[in-house]
């Protein structure tokens, strides 16, 4: 098989919390002047998310197992806080984040990626650290406001692909995954 093959034959894939609506606007409403003061390149809000686990590119014949990494989390819904901003130098992002660890949180990341190992991904060696990038390429970061905390009511996760253009990165959801027992009060999918 032609290497321009195996390509059209893969996804670049990844598991995250999608924002509905409602907290998309929160999102951006509550960061924008850190935004602006960071000097970064600003992520469309149609891109903000959590990353629960990065895939890379995964072969089309390979999306069944995936998909039954995801059938097999039993988390409850729940809320956590995102109410901390930081640059992460290295990177040069821009990051909103959950000052206090969300054990409900972690709990999803572990259960999503045990059945991920199961059917073969290797678990990244570098520690989950949940954040909403809201600016990449920042330059000198300025006085960091956040309008507001915001609460995320995880409801769901989805599987999304990325795929990237000279325009930058696009992302379309491709399966959403509800997780088990009632729906927390407030915006947020």
């Amino acid at each position: 098989m032609t290497e321009k093959r195996l390509k059209a034959a893969a996804s670049r894939l990844f598991f995250a919390l999608w924002p509905d609506d409602p907290l998309r606007e929160s999102l951006r409403h509550s960061t924008r002047k850190a935004i602006r003061a960071s000097g970064g390149r600003p992520v469309p809000p149609q891109n903000l998310h959590v990353t629960l686990a990065f895939l890379g590119s995964v072969a089309d014949a390979d999306r069944a197992g995936v998909a039954a990494a995801a059938v097999n989390v039993r988390e409850p819904a729940f809320r956590f806080t995102l109410d901390e901003l930081k640059v992460w130098p290295r990177a040069k992002t821009l990051v909103l984040a959950p000052g206090t660890a969300s054990a409900e949180l972690a709990r999803l990341y572990s259960q999503l990626w045990d059945g991920l190992e199961e059917t073969g991904f290797a678990r990244e060696a570098r520690p989950f650290r949940p954040h909403v990038t809201l600016a990449r390429k920042v330059a000198t970061p300025g006085k960091m406001t956040l309008a507001a905390p915001i609460e995320w009511c995880a409801d769901a996760f989805a599987l999304v692909r990325s795929i990237t253009d000279p325009a930058g990165a696009q992302y379309k959801v491709i399966r959403r995954w509800a997780l088990q027992g009632e729906s927390p009060q407030g915006p947020g999918r």
